[in-house]
């Protein structure tokens, strides 16, 4: 019997994301996948993002922490990924699940201790404010 190889944790990661979504999907887009090779897992609050928000006095296991946390990860494609790069959600939000996306940031920012600009902070409240919900709308690929 040939033992299976481990897993890194990357792919479990990637593997944990699409669970929780139930199934390969990009919520930036709405759009489904064929296969988890389409879909690159990418951080919600960019590793940059949270390092100016204060990680940047975390020590190394807090850092570790956060760039595995699923709270904070997401897919999308190739083209998604490049088009938000580092930019956090004073400058990028999608027009699908920006609702989802905006509770996402200020959960994870505040898990994390992280600051927030007043710009982005109203920023962020303008998208949450009065919505009905923030909740992760799946596409019909997946029901």
């Amino acid at each position: 019997m040939v033992p299976e190889p481990e897993q890194s944790a990357d792919c479990q990661k990637e593997d944990d994301t699409i669970e929780e979504f139930g199934g390969i999907f990009g919520p930036y887009t709405g759009g489904c996948y064929e296969s988890d090779r389409d879909a690159k897992i990418k951080h919600i609050v960019a590793i940059n993002e949270a390092h100016h928000s204060g990680m940047c006095t975390a020590d190394i296991e807090a850092k570790r922490t956060f760039a595995g946390e699923l709270l904070n990860l997401t897919l999308g494609s190739g083209e998604v990924n490049s088009a938000k790069n580092n930019l956090d959600a004073f400058d990028w939000l999608p027009e699908t699940n920006r609702r989802w996306l905006a509770r996402r940031v200020v959960e994870v920012k505040l898990k994390y201790a992280m600051t927030v600009d007043g710009d982005k902070a109203s920023a962020l409240e303008k998208v949450l404010s009065g919505c009905d919900s923030t909740e992760l709308a799946r596409p019909p690929c997946l029901e």
